[in-house]
């Protein structure tokens, strides 16, 4: 059978750049991040966009990869000072940072912030466990995952991804073992246990990279 696809909502702003969207199964909302102007929108289930985290809110800069984590109540968000945002300044330095906000307040949880001089840094995209820990993929200066815990709440490197570089979206199967990373080369699954990676095989034909 064919699959028919259909608009789900438009937004109005035809300017944001938007990177990444997260979906509320509570109350049917989305949430769309804009690289260009550093906000996040709220979509309602009725199709309603408004600003749920205003530009530049509590030091956000692009606004990357975005998850939300339903019963936790949480928006994480990954974000960088990219070329796209507006009011970027050039610079031999790219801070970036993993941002969480309560996803019925808007109010800042938390923020992990690496801005260091000379260094070019860039967290792309986070998936969640049920515990609320994140993995979250990390570019530009080097291709690695980072972890931060619940119990914890520390940004860790968890492992450098050998092989993947550019390392973009992350997802984890639903027992929590085995994380999915795409990056230019193609995709790896890593063990979370033994924090060991193998490359994805697929048939001739198909084209893994750069997902």
């Amino acid at each position: 059978a064919a699959i028919v696809s259909t608009v789900a909502f438009y937004v109005p702003e035809k300017d944001l750049l938007p990177e990444s969207i997260a979906f509320d199964e509570k109350d049917g909302a989305f949430y769309v991040g804009s690289m260009r102007k550093g906000k996040i929108l709220r979509v309602d289930a009725k199709g309603n966009a408004s600003d749920f985290i205003v530009p530049r809110q509590d030091g956000l800069w692009e606004i990357i990869g975005i998850k939300v984590h339903p019963t936790r109540r949480m928006l994480w968000v990954c974000s960088f000072d990219g070329p796209e945002l507006e009011g970027h300044k050039t610079s031999d330095t790219n801070a970036s940072g993993v941002f969480v906000f309560n996803l019925d307040t808007g109010k800042l949880v938390r923020k992990w912030v690496l801005d260091v001089p000379g260094e070019v840094h860039g967290f792309n995209d986070v998936t969640l466990t049920r515990a609320n820990d994140a993995y979250v993929t990390h570019m530009l200066q080097e291709a690695a995952i980072y972890r931060i815990t619940q119990q914890d709440q520390k940004l860790e490197l968890f492992v450098k991804t050998e092989g993947l570089t550019y390392v973009n979206g992350i997802t984890m199967t639903p027992d929590e073992k085995t994380l999915f990373v795409a990056g230019n080369e193609g995709v790896q699954a890593i063990d979370v246990a033994t924090r060991k990676a193998r490359m994805l095989v697929v048939p001739d034909g198909v084209e893994m990279g750069m997902i």
